[in-house]
């Protein structure tokens, strides 16, 4: 076998059609192959991406609300779609209310125009409510957004416990 490796090599004679077709036929699996890891590489980088982009946009506003119910120093509105409270942002009493409505979760403050924190959620029950008596105590906020990617939902849950009330 090695002989006649070493026969062929010493001749000039050019490559036939079918060893070129052969080569190239091997060649395109070989790229379809490679081109087809890259592809699926490609996917999954964009699609962890994008979640940790929604991920990073539900902490985001899962640190406003949780901030501004635990300082709450007054509850007008307390349903699972909606709160409304009297509490501090930056040392000075507001009256900050939370919606959600459809896809979005908004924040108003003072009666402002609402501003959206979120436009994908999947659940507008976001707030839970545990009362000690007739006292609010701790608010339940679940958050839960459709992904960018269309991969599923994601949730985010944080339990906050009234401070001033």
């Amino acid at each position: 076998m090695m002989e006649w490796i070493r026969a062929r090599l010493r001749r000039e004679d050019g490559v036939t059609v079918v060893e070129l077709m052969v080569t190239a036929a091997v060649m395109a699996i070989v790229t379809a192959a490679v081109m087809s890891v890259w592809s699926r590489g490609q996917t999954e980088s964009n699609t962890i991406y994008s979640r940790g982009n929604d991920l990073n946009d539900m902490r985001v506003a899962m640190q406003m609300m949780t901030k501004d119910l635990r300082q709450a120093a007054a509850v007008h509105t307390d349903t699972a779609t909606t709160i409304d409270v009297d509490t501090y942002v930056d040392g000075v009493r507001h009256r900050v209310a939370y919606t959600a409505s459809g896809t979005n979760l908004t924040r108003s403050v003072d009666g402002a125009t609402a501003q959206r924190l979120l436009s994908t959620l999947a659940n507008t029950n976001v707030f839970t409510y545990s009362f000690v008596g007739t006292t609010l105590h701790q608010i339940t906020i679940l958050v839960t957004v459709n992904t960018a990617s269309k991969e599923g939902t994601l949730n985010l849950q944080s339990e906050v416990e009234t401070r001033n009330l």
